[in-house]
C-alpha cells in the first residue's frame, strides 16, 4: 500500500443529552451536554485490524456540566495529528455548539478555553481559509463505495454494519478473545453485533412504563429498528437512559456503565469494520489517501 497515509486513523462516536430547560442562570434551552465519547485507533491507514486499539474514552454520568471534561479528554486522546472518522454530521454539530460556548462570555467557560478553541478548530477546519480539519465523514465515503439490498436504502451504521459483519476476515478480529483491550462480549452475534447488546435494567423499563411505552419513545426519537426493543441501541435511547441515571442514580454500578460503554463502543468499532470493508473487500472501490481524507 505505497503512498497511503502513515498517520493514525481514529474512529469517533459521541453521545449527548439535551436539556429543554436551561440548567443554570444564563443558560439556553436545549443546550447539548456531551457526556460520552468512544474511539478506536489504527496506527496508520494501512494497519491491519489486529493492530486496532480501543481508546479509554470518556463517560460522565454525574457532573452537572460535562463539557469541559469531555473536551479535555478528547484532546488528550486524539492528539494533534491523524484523520478522525465519524458517521454523519452529528459530531460536527456537537463540536460547533461547544465552540460557540467556548467563545461566549458565559460564566462557566473554562480558563483554558482559548486552547480548547484551537483544538476544536483543528477538528472542524477553518471556514474562512477553507482549510479542512481532521474530521472526515465516513458515511459519505460509504455512500460512494457500495450498496447492499439488505440495507433497504439506508446508510445508518446499524444497517451498514451487518454487511461488513458477513465477512469472516473482519468478524474474526472482533469476536471475544482477540486481545483488544476494552472489547466486550457484544461482538459475538453471528449476524449483527447490535443484536447482542444487553437488555436495559428492569427498573428502567418499569420507570418508562414498560416495553410498549419504550417502543413509542423509540419511534419518536430514532428510526425504528425492530429486534432490540429493550436494549440501548441508538442515541435517543442513550439520552433517555442518561436522564434516568441522573434522576434515579446508579452511575457507579458496573452494569449501568457497561450499557453506555458497550453501545457507544460498538458504534465506534462499527466504523472500523466498515472502513476495512471498503478498503479491503469492496472490489470496485479503489481506496487511496485522497478518497479517505477530509474534504
Amino acid at each position: 500500500r505505497k503512498g497511503l497515509p502513515t498517520e493514525p486513523c481514529y474512529f469517533l462516536d459521541f453521545e449527548c443529552a439535551l436539556y429543554p430547560i436551561p440548567r443554570q442562570v444564563g443558560g439556553k434551552p436545549y443546550e447539548m451536554a456531551p457526556f460520552q465519547f468512544e474511539a478506536h485507533k489504527l496506527p496508520s491507514f494501512a494497519s491491519g485490524l489486529d493492530q486496532r486499539v480501543r481508546l479509554e474514552g470518556f463517560l460522565d454520568l454525574t457532573s452537572d456540566d460535562p463539557r469541559t471534561g469531555f473536551l479535555r479528554a478528547l484532546r488528550a486522546q486524539l492528539g494533534d495529528r491523524g484523520v478522525i472518522y465519524h458517521w454523519h454530521h452529528y459530531e460536527e454539530t456537537v463540536l460547533n455548539k461547544l465552540q460557540e460556548w467556548l467563545m461566549s462570555t458565559a460564566s462557566d467557560v473554562p480558563p483554558d478555553a482559548a486552547d480548547l478553541v484551537k483544538f476544536v478548530d483543528s477538528l472542524l477546519g477553518d471556514s474562512t481559509t477553507k482549510q479542512p480539519g481532521r474530521l472526515c465523514d465516513l458515511l459519505k465515503i460509504a455512500n460512494k463505495a457500495f450498496y447492499h439490498p439488505s440495507m433497504l436504502g439506508s446508510y445508518s451504521i446499524k444497517k451498514v454494519l451487518p454487511v461488513a459483519w458477513e465477512q469472516a476476515t473482519i468478524r474474526q478480529h472482533f469476536v471475544p478473545g482477540h486481545h483488544c483491550a476494552g472489547d466486550s462480549e457484544t461482538y459475538g452475534h453471528p449476524q449483527d453485533p447490535y443484536l447482542a447488546l444487553p437488555s436495559l435494567p428492569q427498573s428502567f423499563l418499569e420507570a418508562v412504563g414498560g416495553i410498549e411505552a419504550l417502543r413509542e419513545i423509540e419511534r419518536a426519537v430514532e428510526e425504528n429498528d425492530p429486534g432490540l426493543p429493550d436494549a440501548m441501541k441508538n442515541g435517543g435511547m442513550a439520552m433517555l437512559f442518561y436522564h434516568y441515571v441522573r434522576m434515579f442514580g446508579g452511575a457507579d454500578r458496573p452494569e449501568i456503565v457497561a450499557q453506555f460503554k458497550n453501545y457507544c463502543g460498538l458504534d465506534s468499532a462499527a466504523m472500523v469494520m466498515v472502513f476495512r470493508y471498503m478498503t479491503d473487500i469492496v472490489p470496485e472501490f479503489q481506496p487511496n489517501g485522497a478518497a479517505f481524507s477530509p474534504p
